[in-house]
């Protein structure tokens, strides 16, 4: 006869259990052993074995279940065989703590002394809890079953991956030495170096995964906040807040999509940020505890853009009716903020000189109107004269504060004035004495067009002569025939039509600068 089995090996199906029901154990033994004959060799070859369960180890004992494996190759003694492939193995069998295999090799007797079977075949009966066989509750102490429900009997902490649970239900993947003191109200707590929390949904669910915050007044519920993610395959991630249990029929607060466009107030936002309030106004409020107050900033990344960023106003259809946009490129346009509506530009301010262009794309003043101006008030601080722009012959000698007089050889030009009571009088050159001109009139490429400002009207500095006697405030100014000086009247008569303005400060003697109120007469 053979000798008995020196080795065994026996494997049974875990039970396992998942957040809804209980898998299926599989009725099935890997059993593994070696075979020797009585000279201890190990067996080669082919051969049938049968194996059989007993009650108790006697001789006696009723068989309470058998098969037979025919042909099993066995190499150096060396076989593996799955009980209950061949005949079924109930979970029942192992209702009873003690249990016998018994072994026969081909036509041999039974080899003796059978083995005892120890715990892992037990597993099977985990599938079905004792006490449920039986009745519909049961309890083991730290467990009630009721039905399909099963809660825990003691108060106390749960732990999963550690024996010293800080919260109900702690999960410790591993151990990061985690502080009690770290907790506050936390109900469940999951330990790992790096901690994450799982909730994921069908492409077919209607709602998708949800995380909810609410509050329970009474026994009915008050409000709910709820963050979800949408189901499909363009989900989005969403803040809900409401009364409604379906949390996807409450008030969308915040959505975001999975290109990074975010929401507030809207529930598919169409750009990289959107606010939306379909009741009142959608204000963005940006407040700073800083001196220098809150900060907006819009930049382009790109090296060389043309633009550096652009603020729109949309219609209900999302059509541009005006926009303000920033260029920074000179290859394009004069680099500064740009005004439109409409799709026409109304506004420009220049980077460099700050210069102002309404409907003028390239101003060359603090402020350029290409277009009729209309005030109730208009108020100059900068000068004291009403001008106009004019070419005068005889550059070389012209200076501000003299003295001119219309060209008869020139049509729309002048030139310096060398006669007494001239009455082609037309002004005086503005500028002297640090007096500019308040305004001054003209338009470019024109016949009223010039190189010097001429003063018609208003308060000017001007080269007089005082040789024809002492000039006093209030006397009458006339041409003289020094060049580009007036005098002071002496024939009135002779005045008519030649009075340049009225004397307002005094020049006693020789020449000098004295301040006239223009009056042409």
């Amino acid at each position: 006869m053979r000798s008995a089995l020196i080795r065994l090996i026996i494997v049974l199906g875990v039970v396992v259990y998942s957040s809804l029901a209980i898998a299926d154990a599989p009725n099935l033994v890997n059993y593994q052993g070696i075979l020797t004959d009585d000279d201890g060799i190990p067996l080669n070859g082919t051969h049938d074995l049968a194996f059989r369960i007993y009650a108790d180890s006697s001789q006696s004992a009723v068989t309470l279940w058998s098969e037979r494996h025919a042909g099993v190759m066995i190499e150096d003694g060396l076989f593996n065989v799955i009980l209950g492939s061949v005949v079924f193995l109930p979970d029942t069998l192992f209702a009873n703590s003690e249990r016998w295999m018994g072994i026969t090799v081909d036509s041999d007797l039974e080899m003796y002394p059978r083995m005892r079977i120890t715990s892992v075949p037990w597993a099977l009966r985990a599938l079905v809890a004792d006490s449920a066989i039986t009745t519909t509750a049961g309890s083991d102490g730290d467990w009630t079953i009721s039905g399909n429900d099963i809660y825990s009997a003691v108060s106390g902490h749960v732990g999963v991956g550690t024996s010293s649970p800080l919260t109900d239900l702690h999960v410790e993947q591993s151990d990061i030495d985690f502080p009690e003191g770290a907790l506050f109200n936390d109900v469940v707590v999951v330990e790992d170096y790096d901690a994450g929390l799982g909730l994921y949904s069908d492409p077919g669910g209607s709602y998708g995964s949800v995380l909810t915050l609410g509050e329970i007044d009474e026994g009915v519920l008050a409000n709910k906040w709820s963050l979800y993610r949408t189901t499909g395959t363009s989900p989005l991630l969403r803040f809900a807040f409401g009364t409604n249990a379906n949390y996807s029929s409450n008030d969308v607060i915040m959505t975001m999509r999975s290109n990074g466009y975010v929401g507030v107030g809207t529930g598919f936002p169409d750009r990289l940020f959107e606010v939306y309030n379909v009741v009142d106004n959608a204000y963005v409020r940006f407040t700073s505890g800083n001196y220098l107050g809150s900060i907006l900033e819009l930049k382009n990344a790109t090296a060389g853009a043309a633009a550096l960023g652009k603020i729109q106003f949309l219609d209900s259809s999302d059509d541009i009716e005006a926009s303000i946009v920033y260029y920074s490129n000179p290859s394009l346009l004069d680099p500064g903020m740009y005004f439109y509506t409409n799709a026409a530009m109304r506004m420009m301010i220049n980077r460099d000189t700050g210069y102002v262009g309404i409907g003028d794309v390239f101003p060359d003043e603090m402020l350029d109107v290409a277009g009729t101006v209309k005030a109730e008030v208009l108020k100059l601080t900068s000068g004291a004269d009403v001008a106009e722009p004019f070419d005068v012959k005889g550059t070389d000698a012209i200076e501000a504060g003299m003295v001119v007089a219309i060209d008869s050889e020139s049509p729309g030009k002048l030139k310096i004035c060398d006669d007494p009571y001239d009455r082609r009088v037309a002004g005086i050159v503005s500028g002297a004495g640090g007096l500019k001109p308040g305004m001054l009139m003209g338009q470019e490429g024109s016949a009223a067009d010039g190189e010097y400002p001429v003063a018609l009207t208003g308060r000017v500095y001007c080269w007089a002569d005082a040789s024809n006697g002492p000039i006093t405030p209030g006397d009458l100014l006339t041409t003289s025939n020094t060049p580009g000086h007036a005098m002071r009247v002496t024939d009135y008569e002779r005045a008519q039509g030649a009075i340049i303005g009225k004397a307002m400060s005094s020049l006693d003697e020789d020449r000098g600068l004295v301040l006239v109120l223009v009056t042409l007469q």
